[in-house]
């Protein structure tokens, strides 16, 4: 299949498949259900709720930290200490596989920085953008660390603001990171460490690039099958770009 044939999405089977439908979903934040948010009195996010059933809400109890939302676009960040959080760590020791729907909204920090330092924290897995890439235990996709791996091109996050997908996926023996967007890129890593690592961040952390992040999708059963991996890309990409 070319990559022209692999972007007609099956619209049918995509309206049919929910994360739900594949084993070991750890962690389900939906930014299209208002359902599943907790607004305060300023429409600023005090509590996004966890869909899989695991409890692992997210939440701010500290009101000038609190992001603000935008029904039927997402959760924005517009400030370094808007985030939210949850104590607990998710186990990965077989490995996970990733998913974060997400878009910039800072042209100016995009253009000429990258993206967020980091905006979002998973069980010690980091998920940025531009300056940080994502990272894995001590793997790290980045712009200018040295001795770290890279993205290539280089520049794939500083192209254009638009809707992106960020997939990572890996376990004991293979992993592989995917940015889906304005430019698609993809990098292959070694092999990554799983385990318990740190508890989950949702937000800007270090310096201010505003974004929206909209869908984060966890699965803690190591690497799925790339055809599951294909339907959660399409379910994203129909709902979000």
């Amino acid at each position: 299949m070319n990559p022209a044939q692999r972007d007609i999405i099956d619209l049918e089977a995509v309206a049919a498949f929910a994360p739900t439908d594949l084993s070991g979903l750890a962690l389900w934040l939906d930014a299209a259900d208002n359902g599943s948010i907790t607004l305060d009195g300023s429409n600023n996010v005090e509590l996004w709720n966890d869909k899989s059933g695991n409890g692992y809400n997210v939440a701010q109890t500290d009101t000038l930290r609190r992001p603000g939302f935008i029904s039927g676009d997402g959760i924005t960040y517009t400030s370094a200490n808007h985030l939210l959080t949850n104590a607990t760590s998710i186990n990965f020791s077989t490995g996970a596989t990733i998913f974060i729907a997400y878009k910039p909204t800072d042209i100016t920090g995009y253009t000429t920085v990258g993206g967020s330092d980091v905006f979002v924290q998973i069980g010690g897995y980091l998920m940025g953008t531009g300056s940080d890439g994502a990272a894995w235990g001590n793997y790290r996709l980045t712009k200018s660390a040295v001795g770290e791996r890279m993205f290539s091109p280089p520049n794939v996050e500083r192209v254009a603001l638009n809707h992106r997908i960020l997939q990572l996926y890996g376990n004991s023996t293979e992993s592989f990171c995917k940015v889906i967007g304005t430019n698609t890129t993809s990098n292959t890593l070694g092999s990554l460490s799983g385990g318990t690592g740190g508890t989950i961040s949702v937000g800007s952390i270090g310096a201010s690039r505003e974004i929206t992040i909209r869908e984060i999708i966890v699965y803690s059963n190591g690497a799925i099958a790339a055809g599951d991996r294909t339907k959660v890309e399409d379910y994203l990409k129909a709902r979000w770009s």
